[in-house]
């Protein structure tokens, strides 16, 4: 397995009803990459994902580190899946209201 180069982690509470978001200089960076990519693609009218996944889970794109101590921090997410969809996919699968 590869190991991360960046600080990218995601966290939830217990409930799952809050997340938190760890980034370092070059964390920020590979996200704005991953969103840049996306955002190129909706301009051409195309719909995609990008998948980024911890070390622990066969990736190399998210870090596996939460806060210690800190209750609002439970579950460190293995699998963020962005999807990007133009206006019209949205709104015509009501994701977006008109």
């Amino acid at each position: 397995m590869e190991s991360v180069k960046h600080l990218l982690s995601f966290v939830t509470n217990s409930e799952a009803n809050m997340l938190s978001v760890h980034l370092d200089r070059d964390g920020i960076s590979f996200l704005i990459e991953r969103l840049t990519n996306l955002r190129e693609l909706i301009d051409k009218g195309e719909c995609e994902d990008c998948h980024m996944l911890t070390a622990d889970s066969v990736g190399s794109e998210l870090s596996s580190t939460k806060l210690d101590g800190q209750v609002n921090e439970a579950t460190i997410v293995q699998h963020v899946k962005l999807y990007a969809w133009t206006q019209e996919w949205a709104k015509k699968h009501r994701l977006l209201e008109e």
